[in-house]
C-alpha cells in the first residue's frame, strides 16, 4: 500500500509540471521551483531515514530522475583500493591536481535513503552523493538549486546518507587517513549506473547496459582520466567504440599533459611524480563560472554540442581534437612560476597544440579561428619592432589574442621539438631561489629555450616583442651562436615560413630593469612629467623639467652591466626638444666618460633618434648613463626648457673600439 501511495505521490507531482515525465528530466523551462539551499546534508547511523521526495520537481529538471522500474539493489559490496598517494599540485607546481575521490558505480535516487555499511574498526572514509559541487548561492538566474550535493563521514557498522536530488555514489577518505589500504563495503538502495569501465567493460556489454538502464547519468572512466555525463547524450548519440575513446584520453593525458611536461609515472623525484588519481571531468546545467572552468572537478556546460564534438566521439576527437575541454583540463596544469602576463589562457591550450602534433591533426582543425589568429600573429611577428613593441599589450587588445599569443610557442616547439617543454618545466619544478618577476620570467624562459636550442633566439624574442633583460642576452651572446633560421614566420597550418635568413641582432636594450638614479630637475606642479617615463615605452608621457636652468640632466641605472655602444631617445610632442645633447657613460656612478656630443634632431615623438657613440666607441660592462641637454630648440638663446619622451641604450658591435673599464678614474682602454 505505501509504494503504491509513492507511486501516486510521483504522477501526480509530474502533472504539476506542466509536463508528463519524460525519461530523465532534464527540461529547464518547465516545473521549475526554487529549492533549499542544501541537499539534506546530514545521514545517520540507523535505517529510519525515509524517503523524502520534497525536490522531485527540482530534481526532473536536474539532475534527472532514476526510473521505477531500475532495481535497487540490496548488499552490494564495493571494493576501494584507497592506498595511493595523493599528489599536491604544489608538489609539482601546478595549479591542482586530482583529489582521491572514488567511483562506486552506484547511483543514489532522488530523495531516497542508501545505506552503507562499514566494517568494523574502519574510520576515515566519507561517502559523497552527487558530483556537481558547484555552489551557486549569488549567482543570479540559476537553473538547479544552488547546493545539490552531501556528504556523510561514515562509521563503523551501517550508515544512512540521502540526497533529495540524487546522484552518483562516490568514496572517499577524510584527509587525516594516511593508510586504509583496500576496503570493501555494502551498498543497499542505490542503483547500476551504466557505466563504461576501461579494461574491465566489453564495448558490446556495455551498451547493452546502456540501453537496459534508466539512470540519468554514465561515467566513462578510463586510467587517467573520468567523464560524468548526461545519459540522455548517450541515448541520442550511442558510442560504439568506448575502448577506444577511452584509450585515446588516456594518451592525451599521459602524453600531451604529463610526458609534455616531464611527469613519471615511476619516480624516485617526487618534483616528477604524475598524479595518481584520475582526471574528473562532469558536465553541469550551470557551472558557477560560465560556461565550464578548471578546479577539481573541471566542470562544463552541459552542451551536446560539446558532446558529440569533443568529449565522445572517437572520430571527431581525433581528427579534431577537444579544444574546449582540453583547455579547463590544461589550465589545472598550468606552471605559473614561469609564465608570465597575459598568458594564464594562452597556456591551457598548449596540450591542444601537442596533440595535434601527435596525431597529425591540422593546427587549423583545432579551433574556427585559428587561421585568422595564426594569419595576424605573423603579421605581428613581420612587423618592424620598437621600444612600443609589447607582445602582451600589443596582443591582448585583440579579439583573438590568446590564440595569437599561442603561436611563438608552437612555433619554437614545431620547430625544436616539443621536448622544450619538458625540459623547462624540469628545471622550474627544481628552482629553489624563489619567485619571479615578471620580467625575470620572460629573462627564463628566454635562457631555457637557448640553452635547450644552443641557440641565441634574441631575434625570435624580438619579433615577438617578448623583452629580454640586457645582462641575459649578452650572456646568451657569447654562449651561443644567433639563429639563422625565419622560426618566428613559421605557419604552423602550412607548415611554411621558415628560410634561411641573416637577421642583425637587436642593438636596443630591454628597460624593464632600468630606474631612475639621479635627476637635476622635473616639472611636478603643473602635471606629472617624471624622469621615469623616460623609459616606460610610451611617447604620450614624457619628461619635463620645470627649472629654466641648463644643462639638464638625468641618471638612469640600467640594473645590469652591460657593452653599450650608443643610444636613442624620443622627442615629445612639444617643440621645447633637445638641441645639443651629450651622453656620459659610468662603471661606478662616481667617475664619468663622455661617449657623444653633438646635435639633437627637431623631429616628431613618433621618431626614434638613433645614434653611436663617438669614435665608433663600445664601452665594456658600462651600468650607468647619463643624458645632458645644453639647450633646446626652438630658440636655444632665450629657451632652456626641454621636454623627451623617450630615452635608451643601444648595444655595442664587434666592429666598435672597445673601452674598458678604468683602473683608477677616468676612461680606460
Amino acid at each position: 500500500m505505501k509504494k503504491r501511495f509513492n507511486l501516486m505521490l510521483i504522477a501526480g507531482l509530474c502533472l504539476l509540471g506542466f509536463a508528463a515525465c519524460n525519461k530523465y528530466g532534464y527540461n529547464f523551462a518547465d516545473a521549475y521551483e526554487h529549492g533549499e539551499g542544501g541537499a539534506n546534508m546530514p545521514g545517520g547511523q540507523v535505517d529510519s531515514l525515509g524517503k523524502d521526495l520534497s525536490k522531485l520537481l527540482t530534481a526532473k529538471n536536474f539532475p534527472g530522475l532514476v526510473g521505477d522500474g531500475e532495481p535497487r539493489l540490496n548488499n552490494v559490496e564495493v571494493t576501494t583500493d584507497f592506498s595511493a598517494r595523493h599528489v599536491p599540485g604544489s608538489d609539482i607546481r601546478i595549479v591542482t591536481t586530482p583529489q582521491p575521490l572514488y567511483s562506486t558505480g552506484l547511483y543514489a535516487p532522488t530523495g531516497e535513503p542508501i545505506t552503507i555499511e562499514v566494517p568494523a574498526g574502519i574510520t576515515g572514509i566519507v561517502a559523497q552523493i552527487g558530483g556537481w559541487t558547484d555552489n551557486l548561492n549569488g549567482v543570479a538566474a540559476i537553473k538547479r538549486d544552488p547546493l545539490i550535493y552531501n556528504q556523510l563521514s561514515l562509521q563503523p557498522g551501517k550508515n544512512v546518507i540521502r540526497n533529495l536530488y540524487g546522484g552518483s555514489v562516490y568514496l572517499r577518505t577524510n584527509g587525516t587517513v594516511k593508510e586504509l589500504g583496500t576496503i570493501t563495503v555494502k551498498i543497499s538502495g542505490a542503483v547500476r549506473s551504466p557505466d563504461f569501465i576501461l579494461g574491465q567493460s566489453s564495448d558490446e556489454a556495455w551498451n547493452t547496459q546502456v540501453r537496459a538502464s534508466a539512470v540519468p547519468w554514465f561515467q566513462l572512466r578510463g586510467k587517467r582520466i573520468i567523464f560524468e555525463l548526461p545519459k540522455m547524450f548517450l541515448d541520442k548519440h550511442p558510442i560504439a567504440n568506448p575502448t577506444a575513446l577511452m584509450q585515446e584520453w588516456d594518451r592525451i593525458i599521459e602524453q600531451d599533459i604529463y610526458r609534455f611536461k616531464g611527469l613519471e609515472d615511476v619516480t624516485t623525484d617526487s618534483l616528477n611524480k604524475a598524479p595518481n588519481h584520475p582526471i574528473w571531468v562532469i558536465m553541469d546545467a550551470q557551472p558557477r563560472l560560465t560556461y565550464a572552468h578548471n578546479a577539481f572537478p573541471v566542470v562544463m556546460q552541459m552542451d551536446e554540442n560539446l558532446f558529440t564534438n569533443e568529449i565522445a566521439d572517437y572520430q571527431a576527437l581525433t581528427t579534431k581534437g577537444a579544444w574546449r575541454t582540453l583547455f579547463e583540463i590544461g589550465r589545472n596544469h598550468n606552471t605559473g612560476f614561469w609564465l608570465f602576463s597575459g598568458l594564464s589562457n594562452t597556456a591551457g591550450n598548449l596540450y591542444s597544440a601537442k596533440m595535434a602534433n601527435r596525431l597529425a591533426i591540422n593546427y587549423g582543425n583545432l579551433n574556427p579561428q585559428m587561421k585568422l589568429a595564426v594569419d595576424t600573429g605573423i603579421w605581428y611577428s613581420r612587423q618592424n619592432k620598437t621600444f612600443l613593441s609589447q607582445f602582451n599589450k600589443d596582443l591582448t587588445a585583440r579579439t583573438n589574442g590568446d590564440l595569437i599569443k599561442l603561436l611563438p610557442f608552437v612555433q619554437l616547439f614545431e620547430y625544436y621539438g616539443y621536448d622544450l617543454m619538458k625540459y623547462i618545466e624540469y628545471d622550474a619544478r627544481h628552482y629553489t631561489l624563489g619567485s619571479l618577476t615578471d620580467l625575470q620570467k620572460m629573462d627564463y624562459f628566454f635562457n631555457k629555450a637557448c640553452d635547450y636550442t644552443k641557440t641565441d633566439l634574441s631575434a625570435f624574442f624580438r619579433a615577438w616583442a617578448i623583452p629580454v633583460s640586457a645582462v641575459v642576452t649578452d650572456s646568451v651572446e657569447k654562449k651561443y651562436p644567433f639563429m639563422t633560421k625565419t622560426v618566428f614566420l613559421y605557419n604552423p597550418i602550412t607548415k611554411t615560413g621558415i628560410k634561411d635568413s641573416s637577421m642583425p641582432r637587436p642593438l636596443e636594450f630591454d628597460r624593464s630593469s632600468w630606474s631612475v638614479a639621479n635627476f637635476c630637475c622635473q616639472e611636478a606642479t603643473t602635471g606629472k612629467f617624471y624622469a621615469n617615463y623616460l623609459f616606460d615605452g610610451d611617447t604620450t608621457t614624457y619628461w619635463k623639467s620645470n627649472v629654466n636652468h641648463t644643462p639638464h640632466v638625468i641618471t638612469f641605472d640600467m640594473g645590469g652591466i652591460a657593452d653599450v655602444g650608443g643610444f636613442f631617445y624620443a622627442n615629445a610632442s612639444s617643440a621645447f626638444r633637445p638641441k645639443t645633447i651629450k651622453v656620459y657613460v659610468s662603471w661606478d656612478n662616481i667617475n664619468w666618460t663622455q661617449a657623444y656630443s653633438g646635435a639633437g634632431l627637431d623631429n616628431g615623438g613618433t621618431t626614434i633618434n638613433k645614434f653611436d657613440f663617438d669614435g665608433n666607441k663600445r664601452y665594456v660592462g658600462v651600468r650607468y648613463i647619463r643624458f645632458e641637454i645644453a639647450t633646446a630648440f626652438p630658440n636655444a638663446a632665450t629657451v632652456f626648457t626641454a621636454q623627451t619622451a623617450e630615452f635608451g641604450a643601444r648595444k655595442g658591435v664587434a666592429t666598435q673600439t672597445p673601452v674598458n673599464p678604468p683602473t683608477s678614474g677616468g676612461e680606460g682602454q
